[in-house]
């Protein structure tokens, strides 16, 4: 028997820091998906997992799994307590550690035992840069362990599953990036507490077409570039939440502009919403230069996740009239850019159940 699980990437289409300070979110999900195969195997009852993604093969045990589980648990749990993330990072400095930490979760959910089975990952989603990638993998192994032992794809509990995961990632997440890939669509997303996030699933008769350009991958992780703006948060409080309020406002003019599809109107905001963000000091000086010469093509640029301070900032959401001259640019410029769905469906199952 085998099964194969998929789950898409996700984008912000602005600004994506003041969600975590109870901020909305526009979150939308785009073509570039991860595939999870799990395929049955004499094994001596052991597992291997084949990352396509990482180029790696690797067998372990069910146990091994869930122990790496309630140790990246444990971790996190001092992470919570003192805020430091040099052992959080350290935790997922292998990618791979992420996969086992995410199975292995799942096994402790679900109470299942596994064994003699091969469990494949392949991925579109570009690593490490806002593309959500992690929360991707998380959602495409659960939602995949979830069918192979033949329960329903319930996605509320996919969703609090992999958010569970997403703090081994990325600290203190807000829960959109994971609500947006499991449940897939047009989202707006807004976090009260941690117990209470509120979203809707947006839907309109037209929306224009976004291009995503990858600025380069970030050197920080998410977790680091909000451990920045938190910083910021505390030593200059409010300064940080006029900042915050000016760009929750650019946030609902932007939603009236998609349910008008006025593209003028976004491209408006948009430029103005990213200068916002580089006063948090979040976007480095590589990225600028390139929303710089965006922006005289006529584009208007939005910066997707957590950005980056150093090199690159990650997944750059572009809006223009002319998608022609932005692609010569890239091409020109050696940039990876994107023309995929928006919208796309969350976790799905591709084949077996």
């Amino acid at each position: 028997m085998t099964i194969t699980v998929s789950a898409p990437g996700k984008v912000h289409l602005t600004s994506a820091h003041i969600v975590v300070y109870g901020k909305p979110a526009i979150l939308c999900s785009i073509g570039l998906r991860t595939y999870v195969s799990i395929s049955e195997k004499k094994l001596a009852g052991k597992i291997v997992i084949k990352n396509e993604v990482l180029h790696l093969e690797e067998k372990v045990t069910a146990d091994e799994l869930i122990k790496e589980a309630k140790n990246a648990m444990l971790v996190w749990d001092i992470f919570r307590k003192t805020n430091d993330l040099k052992k959080l990072k350290s935790l997922i400095q292998n990618p791979q550690n992420f996969v086992k930490i995410a199975l292995g979760e799942t096994l402790l959910s679900l109470k299942k035992d596994l064994k003699d089975v091969v469990i494949t990952i392949k991925s579109d989603v570009p690593r490490g840069a806002n593309f959500g990638g992690s929360a991707s993998v998380a959602a495409a192994i659960c939602a995949s362990l979830f069918t192979y032992f033949k329960k329903d794809l319930d996605k509320e509990k996919i969703n609090a599953l992999v958010y569970q995961i997403e703090r081994i990632a990325h600290g203190n997440p807000s829960g959109g990036d994971n609500t947006v890939i499991v449940y897939g669509g047009l989202l707006w997303f807004r976090k009260e507490t941690e117990f209470l996030k509120l979203f809707q699933n947006l839907q309109f008769r037209e929306a224009p077409k976004f291009l995503i350009v990858n600025s380069g991958k970030p050197e920080e992780s998410t977790a680091e570039m909000v451990g920045m703006v938190a910083k910021l948060f505390h030593s200059r409080p409010k300064y940080a939440e006029t900042i915050f309020n000016q760009m929750e406002k650019f946030k609902k003019e932007y939603l009236l502009g998609l349910r008008k599809n006025d593209l003028e109107e976004m491209i408006r905001i948009t430029k103005n919403d990213v200068r916002f963000l580089a006063k948090l000091g979040v976007v480095s000086d590589q990225t600028k230069k390139i929303i710089s010469n965006l922006e005289e093509l006529g584009a208007g640029v939005s910066v997707s996740g957590g950005a980056g301070k150093k090199k690159g900032s990650g997944a750059l959401i572009v809006l223009a009239k002319d998608y022609k001259t932005v692609k010569e640019y890239c091409i020109k410029s050696k940039l990876q850019f994107f023309e995929v769905q928006f919208q796309t469906e969350g976790v799905r199952i591709e084949h077996g159940a």
